[in-house]
């Protein structure tokens, strides 16, 4: 399987198919790690490590310098940070660009510091890791390298290398798009995650349900996300559309007509009209917002021995809009200890940014005695997926809520 995923590192479509097959084989894909991962996909036991020659962005020269500097004779080997890094590797050969898509791909988790921090600190760590290498080159050292005195092995431990300063957090959102950007799929966790709950409630099918069991004609509703999208103009010069959506069980194509009446006479559960049509959903297609997908299944016969289901869509709209049709409340839960009067007025400021229909409560909490429930009077809000996100990571757990 290693050796598959190697020979297709560089055709993302393939490399998808193989790891969603690798893992329903109990096979554990690990992500990139410039300690433990070789040039190539390197499967051992159960796990499959991803190999650097699969990081897009990350060149053949660049791999190149990041293995002989870690198989260099008298540095230990691996490497114990981003500023470690920035010091041994050749950095006419790995630039910023190639580190910036290291740390998002996750090649530095090992280092247990957020991937925002160290990003951050990239700047830092290229000047020290340059100012290293003149010196290495002209025959010098620091002078308070000299004073210091050679590094103790116990000193050395994952992440003490450098100073990595505080900076603003990533949302999970943004941490999983740079694995998407820089591997082609989501690798640590998956967007819908923590909408599960709620696409039970909106959704009548899982992509896998579709394939596995739906009948031409059915129709359906399925929550995902889009992973590509393509177009084609059509006889009459206008558009539509082809996404291939993506939900926690895999995917599954949506053929999106040009607006106006579907092509070919009705028939049960296919409407003449629809509510939109290709030119209308694109922008919503070119996000990576959960969306609520509604449509008609179709047999494409193509291989007759093994016919697969499409979705003829009749209606496509952000999960973000379907909460706030079933809402009226949303709500802030947290204990005393987390209601600071600064993350509160942060929360104020956050809220304020995303005006909407929906009342918010905030409902505070001192555990094994009471909740307090006050009403915001002056705010009304939008529950959308970036505001929850945000609030979430301000005050380091889940606490928001929409509700009826």
């Amino acid at each position: 399987m290693a050796a598959l995923l190697t020979s297709d590192a560089d055709k993302t479509e393939k490399l998808v198919a193989h790891i969603a097959d690798s893992r329903d084989r109990d096979l554990e894909v690990l992500p990139p790690d410039i300690n433990e991962s070789a040039r190539s996909f390197n499967g051992r036991g159960k796990q499959i490590r991803f190999g650097l020659g699969g990081v897009k962005g990350v060149g053949e020269t660049a791999i190149d310098s990041i293995l002989e500097a870690r198989q260099r004779k008298g540095e230990d080997g691996p490497f114990f940070g981003l500023y470690d890094f920035c010091e041994r590797v050749d950095l006419r050969r790995v630039n910023r660009k190639v580190i910036e898509c290291l740390v998002r791909c996750g090649a530095f988790d090992f280092t247990a510091i957020p991937r925002w921090r160290l990003f951050g600190s990239i700047e830092r760590a290229l000047e020290r890791g340059q100012s290293t290498q003149r010196d290495r080159a002209s025959g010098q050292s620091s002078l308070f390298g000299l004073l210091a005195g050679p590094a103790k092995a116990e000193e050395k431990t994952p992440g003490g290398d450098g100073d990595y300063p505080e900076s603003d957090p990533w949302t999970d959102k943004e941490k999983l798009a740079g694995e998407r950007e820089t591997l082609g799929f989501y690798i640590t966790g998956h967007p819908l995650d923590q909408y599960a709950d709620e696409i039970r409630r909106v959704a009548t099918h899982t992509t896998a349900r579709v394939l596995s069991s739906a009948r031409n004609g059915d129709s359906v509703k399925v929550v995902g996300v889009v992973s590509a999208l393509r177009s084609r103009p059509t006889k009459t010069g206008k558009l539509m559309g082809f996404a291939t959506i993506e939900d926690l069980t895999g995917t599954v194509e949506v053929i999106c007509f040009a607006g106006g009446r579907r092509p070919g006479p009705p028939g049960p559960g296919r409407p003449a009209a629809r509510t939109g049509g290709f030119e209308v959903w694109q922008p919503l297609l070119e996000t990576d917002q959960p969306l609520l997908v509604s449509g008609t299944v179709q047999l494409n016969t193509r291989d007759e021995e093994n016919p697969i289901a499409e979705l003829i869509a009749d209606d496509i709209t952000p999960l973000a809009e379907v909460r706030a049709r079933h809402a009226s409340r949303f709500t802030l839960t947290l204990d005393a200890d987390q209601a600071s009067a600064d993350k509160l007025q942060r929360a104020r400021a956050l809220l304020g940014q995303h005006p909407g229909p929906l009342t918010v409560e905030l409902h505070i909490r001192i555990p094994d005695r009471s909740t307090t429930r006050v009403v915001v009077r002056d705010l009304k809000v939008a529950p959308t997926d970036e505001l929850g996100e945000r609030l979430n990571l301000l005050f380091g757990a889940r606490v928001v809520g929409v509700g009826a």
